[in-house]
């Protein structure tokens, strides 16, 4: 990192890295005024203390463009160094980066989050994506592509447990996905903006407390909406376990119009990958990560005796995981319901057999969302 130099502003100090551009910090500083003006209307809350922002640039090893965290009144925001995300002209990155960290400010400095994460972190990324919307920093195609995103891996990860037990399983995707189609549900059925005037009511009710769960949010949405079997319904969804063949019926009687298509994004494409590697990692070998900038994986071996540490590139012939992953995943589940071996190379060469104690499920078809509907389904 290079010289911090500490700048002051109204409501915020920013203390960047030298490596950070006076032109992108001055687009930073924009993002975040806007932000944070934007979440004190929405929220009916004002931030009480003056917060500090550090901004600095590596090359981040995991992946993605962006990292990010809260500590008290102090957000990071950490850009990866060699990324052109942050010069595209849409700057798509960096405005979630800054919308979602920002709200972290509100639900969980302002007011303390207890419980489980869904809550907590999906919030904070459908208010960054509303609010990106509503600032015209991001375009309604934009919006509704994270949107159906989001309900196609929230789907992938139903059928095992509860969102509430997103937490143990240690499943990101679904307290991220889950929790923001959560709160997108809200707007689709009640309307645009619904879900944060639960946050206004949530806020308002739990300001002699300092703090919140999950329960005090059910409570906030009965309380400014009155659709006894619609709340009861997201309710259910949260708490209890969705078997798998009623997942699709479930989201369509949250108001959701869905057409079932082969038809997938990148996204998606990649979800399917990783899933499929989640799956033998975890249940056959102990845990993974993986890099989605070179498209390939790594396994960690810690507690893995099948596989050595390495770099896989290609899984049963497949090597382009983007664009064949609904194949290989099918492929792949196929050899694992019959027992037969799947082979893995790895970048240093090795090929390595291996065979599933236990197969991933049928494969959900994606649910591409239909726009032409009216909001109100009731």
């Amino acid at each position: 990192m290079g010289n911090i130099k500490p700048i002051e502003y109204d409501n915020f100090i920013v203390v960047k890295d030298d490596d950070i551009s006076e032109d992108l910090n001055k687009i930073i500083i924009q993002r975040i005024s806007a932000l944070t003006n934007y979440y004190g209307r929405v929220t009916g809350k004002l931030l009480t203390n003056k917060y500090v922002i550090f901004i600095n640039q590596f090359k981040l090893s995991s992946s993605g463009d962006y990292a990010g965290g809260l500590l008290g009144n102090q957000v990071q925001l950490t850009l990866s160094k060699g990324s052109g995300d942050f010069t595209d002209p849409h700057f798509l990155s960096l405005n979630y980066l800054v919308a979602h960290e920002l709200f972290h400010l509100w639900n969980a400095s302002l007011f303390t989050h207890k419980g489980s994460s869904w809550l907590h972190e999906g919030s904070a990324d459908y208010m960054a994506y509303t609010a990106l919307l509503d600032l015209g920093m991001i375009s309604k195609e934009v919006y509704d592509k994270e949107v159906e995103e989001s309900l196609n891996i929230c789907a992938s990860r139903l059928g095992k447990y509860s969102i509430e037990q997103a937490d143990e399983n240690n499943d990101n995707d679904m307290i991220y996905n889950c929790g923001s189609f959560i709160h997108y549900s809200v707007d689709k059925f009640y309307g645009d903006k619904s879900a944060m005037k639960i946050w206004e009511t949530l806020f308002s009710n739990r300001e002699k407390f300092g703090y919140y769960n999950s329960k005090d949010w059910f409570k906030a949405l009965n309380m400014r909406f009155s659709d006894k079997q619609y709340n009861d319904t997201l309710f259910s969804l949260v708490n209890n376990l969705v078997k798998t063949d009623l997942i699709i019926e479930q989201f369509k009687t949250l108001g959701w119009h869905i057409k079932e298509t082969l038809v997938t994004t990148k996204n998606h494409n990649f979800q399917l990958a990783s899933d499929m590697f989640k799956h033998l990692m975890i249940v056959d070998c102990g845990g993974f990560d993986f890099n989605l900038p070179e498209d390939v994986f790594f396994i960690n071996d810690l507690k893995c005796k099948q596989f050595k540490a390495g770099l896989v590139v290609s899984i049963d012939g497949y090597d382009h995981f983007d664009e064949n992953s609904a194949d290989m995943y099918n492929e792949v589940r196929g050899k694992c319901l019959t027992s037969k071996p799947i082979m893995i190379k790895m970048s240093d060469g090795q090929e390595l057999e291996f065979i599933c104690s236990d197969a991933p499920r049928k494969l959900l078809p994606y649910l591409a969302l239909i726009h032409d509907q009216p909001n109100d389904v009731r």
